[in-house]
């Protein structure tokens, strides 16, 4: 990232270099992501073309473009645009999210999340026709606040997951954990128990699956390293 101030009381060094030296306030940390993260911020290439996305895939990873091809057929996918932001997200936003969260897990209390809500509704102005708008960029903040960008109100089953969260969001808040009565519990990210809350108006559940899922062994096969802190 660009843009940041140091040097300053309030940072007084890059936060990477507090992180390595052990010099940084060792807080409890929530992280997370969007599961369709790239579908609302590539959504300027919603007509992107079969020959367009290959074209993209061999610009952009060269030598390695022959294995993302393969991870990320144009079979696989029910338009180019799909397959296009799902490589994004995953190598992108998905991905990132874990390594962060497994190595802040052994530092201090971590715990990570995917928001995932197959009805969600998308940002008001950002729904192309026939294009499935669900779980993309900023998606969830219409579940934690009194958002008033989206395309649509909540529906009652996406009100019940909404209150969740906020309950989730405001024990972390209180104590540096997520857990409460009467939700499902959410355990502690590690390295060695990599555990992600799915957070779904079908149910939110922890789970192990998240790296398959995103396929992050093989963008940390191909290089793929955090540079966000």
């Amino acid at each position: 990232m660009t843009g940041r101030t140091v040097g300053t009381a309030y940072q007084p060094k890059q936060p990477r270099d507090a992180i390595t030296d052990g010099s940084w306030n060792k807080v409890p940390v929530l992280v997370g992501n969007v599961r369709n993260e790239n579908r609302l911020l590539s959504v300027g290439q919603y007509k992107i073309t079969a020959e367009g996305y290959t074209q993209y895939v061999q610009s952009t990873y060269g030598a390695a473009a022959p294995d993302v091809l393969a991870q990320y057929p144009l079979s696989s996918y029910s338009s180019p645009f799909y397959a296009l932001t799902a490589l994004q997200t995953d190598a992108g936003n998905g991905c990132q999210s874990r390594i962060l969260a497994d190595k802040l897990g052994g530092l201090t209390p971590t715990y990570e999340y995917e928001f995932n809500d197959p009805t969600s509704p998308t940002l008001y102005g950002f729904q192309p026709p026939g294009v499935d708008m669900n779980s993309a960029h900023s998606a969830e903040l219409a579940y934690l606040f009194d958002f008033t960008l989206g395309d649509r109100p909540l529906t009652a089953k996406e009100t019940r997951l909404a209150t969740q969260m906020k309950r989730y969001w405001a024990a972390f808040a209180r104590t540096g954990n997520p857990n409460v009565k009467g939700e499902p519990r959410w355990p502690r990210h590690t390295a060695a128990n990599p555990q992600v809350m799915t957070l779904s108006s079908n149910g939110s559940t922890p789970g192990t699956g998240f790296d398959a899922e995103h396929r992050c062994a093989f963008w940390a096969a191909h290089g793929v390293q955090y540079t966000g802190y």
